[in-house]
């Protein structure tokens, strides 16, 4: 029955691109293709129609070294007893390894677990057997530290360091532009991984020593490009270090790891995991690496940057998106990031929803069956090859301004990425990107996740290298903002004319308000003025918002803007711009214009100001 399927599926005439394009065409009525291509932040085009016979990337062979992932968990519970409780429980319910950020010096608690003592990292570590299970202990700028502590802990309960596995993570460039600042010079902290490394190839073979994290320029901001071109620059910071330490390529490669965040949107990430990969390889082949020296460890995470205090359920979503995006683009190891992170500390049920999320793609919909399902797929193959052009085209800039050191202490990265989050910023906050729950589609009633907010220290850090550092914001913090000084005032949609002329922009109002914590009234809708002035009337409101078609306005503002001031009105706006009147309906007494893709929060903003729900 199988064969007769093939059969017939190989009966079936191949279509010619260019018939695809006459096609797209007719029904574009006369409109360019160019019409169909999108573009991404960095300016990478995305196709409507490919070729049935895609490229074929150089280095694709990289890709299909393995199929299915490592499930993991990620902890910065700043109390090292409350994580450990928390991956004992993980590990328990299906984790396979384990990802720690521990605390580094400055601020305790600023950026992890805290972790003073062999104590400390005893409790951590309490309810796992580091020999067994793969274990990530990122320690930024503070490897020695780490290692001595790692090495009393093994010695303690009588384990052998020879047999420990997972990653002593070293990530002095990525915890400087995190935190702005590290104990020491940025050579002495490469010097100290260059040793842990060293003693990691003599004592513990299946331990990597360097971590290439680049989740810090994610939650800052920075474009899929920036991001990749960081790795490969900070990457090649490291190798020079490690070989310079006596290692050689092979062996210093296979002591390194590197760790990315996925965003929302799934072409472009899944394409990045795998630009990552094929980039790095041709770092190492510059190098004189071989074949395996061009593997690539790679560990993915969920978006911090996108998780939401707002009805952070829809957070399940995100989760679940990027998890896929991440098997699919070839992570070795995933961990989800909880639905309820941005408030703290995810609870328990967040904790067990997002690891819950891998178990079910894996087991399940086995998603990780296959290697590189997106290989010869034409959307896939035309970003990961712009994408890593684009990251290559990046990184060499950097390199030739003196490579990773010098870039973040010249600020020239940290610039680009502010420019990006920037841009981000001014797409959130016109909808043009909708965050759904907090931006499009707000939730009126918030239910509890069980997450806890947790104090961190804001104290002042310590003496050493300083650069400008990385700024970590959630997309979501602005609006957020807005519905946490809501009193729900009520804002009464003021529809004039008849129902066509009013019904789209009373519909677009009544979303665009309440994710500003107001609490939306409409009215029936008249064409007589005097009675569109009672209906506001009966609503209670000290908002008005006149909905009607840009043709009436003229005729209509300027007799039913004072109706409505002397009928309780403190603001009055107008739902569009209708752009050859604005100054008129100025004059007229209207005080803002709502508008598609204008800046939400400023309007909703100063709506609150001028109702005196905030100073």
């Amino acid at each position: 029955m199988n064969n007769d399927r093939e059969t017939e599926a190989r009966a079936w005439p191949a279509v010619p691109l260019e018939a695809w394009r006459e096609l797209a065409l007719r029904e574009l009525g006369g409109a360019p293709l160019e019409r169909l291509v999108s573009r991404t932040a960095e300016g990478l085009r995305v196709e409507a129609l490919h070729p049935s016979e895609p490229m074929a990337l150089p280095g694709r062979a990289l890709l299909l070294a393995r199929a299915g992932w490592t499930i993991s968990a990620e902890y910065s519970e700043p109390d090292a007893a409350t994580a450990g409780a928390a991956i004992a429980d993980d590990l328990r319910r299906g984790a396979q390894a384990v990802w720690i950020r521990l605390d580094e010096p400055g601020p305790v608690g600023l950026h992890g677990v805290v972790v003073r003592d062999v104590e400390d990292l005893n409790k951590l570590l309490a309810g796992v057997d580091p020999t067994r299970t793969p274990v990530t202990l990122a320690v930024g700028a503070d490897g020695s530290r780490a290692k001595a502590m790692l090495t009393a802990v093994l010695a303690a309960r009588g384990l052998a360091v020879a047999e420990l596995r997972g990653l002593l993570g070293c990530d002095p460039l990525g915890a400087l532009a995190r935190r702005g600042s590290i104990a020491g010079s940025i050579e002495q902290a490469l010097s100290d991984m260059s040793e842990v490394a060293g003693w990691a190839r003599a004592s513990a073979p299946g331990l990597r020593t360097a971590l290439v994290d680049v989740g810090a320029y994610h939650d800052a901001g920075a474009t899929a490009a920036d991001q990749l071109a960081a790795l490969l620059a900070t990457g090649v910071a490291y190798l020079r270090a490690l070989t310079a330490g006596g290692a050689s390529v092979a062996e210093a490669t296979r002591q390194m790891s590197f760790a990315v965040a996925v965003g929302r949107d799934l072409f472009l990430e899944i394409a990045k995991l795998r630009a990552a990969r094929l980039c790095w390889a041709r770092v190492v082949a510059a190098c004189g690496g071989d074949a395996s020296a061009q593997r690539m460890h790679l560990h993915a995470r969920g978006s911090w940057r996108e998780r939401t205090a707002i009805d952070p359920w829809v957070g399940l979503l995100r989760g679940t998106g990027e998890t896929v995006a991440a098997a699919i683009g070839g992570a070795d190891s995933i961990a989800t990031t909880p639905m309820d992170a941005a408030l703290g500390e995810p609870g328990a049920l967040g904790r067990r929803l997002a690891l819950n999320t891998q178990i079910i793609l894996a087991e399940e919909s086995q998603l990780g069956r296959v290697a590189d399902p997106a290989g010869g797929a034409g959307q896939f193959e035309s970003l990961t090859d712009q994408l890593a052009r684009a990251a290559w085209t990046r990184f060499q800039r950097i390199e030739a301004a003196g490579g990773m050191v010098a870039a973040l202490r010249g600020g020239v990265v940290q610039a680009a990425v502010a420019e990006a989050a920037k841009a981000q910023a001014q797409a959130v906050a016109s909808v043009r990107v909708p965050i759904v729950g907090v931006s499009r589609f707000a939730a009126k009633d918030e239910r509890p996740t069980g997450a806890r907010a947790v104090q961190r220290s804001t104290g002042t850090d310590v003496a050493g290298e300083r650069v400008t550092p990385l700024v970590r914001t959630r997309l979501a913090e602005p609006f957020e903002a807005l519905r946490a000084a809501s009193r729900r005032e009520r804002v009464a949609l003021v529809a004039v004319g008849e129902p066509a002329q009013w019904r789209a922009r009373v519909e677009f109002c009544r979303a665009y308000f309440e994710v500003g914590g107001f609490e939306v009234v409409e009215t029936a809708g008249t064409l007589a003025l005097a009675q569109a002035v009672q209906q506001f009337t009966e609503t209670g409101a000290r908002a008005a918002v006149i909905c009607s078609a840009d043709a009436m306005y003229p005729t209509i503002v300027p007799a039913l803007v004072p109706l409505l001031r002397e009928a309780g009105a403190t603001v009055v706006l107008v739902a569009g711009r209708p752009r050859d009147h604005v100054e008129a309906l100025m004059a007229a007494g209207v005080d803002l214009f709502v508008q598609l893709g204008g800046d939400a929060p400023a309007l909703l903003g100063a709506l609150q100001q001028r109702l005196e729900v905030v100073p």
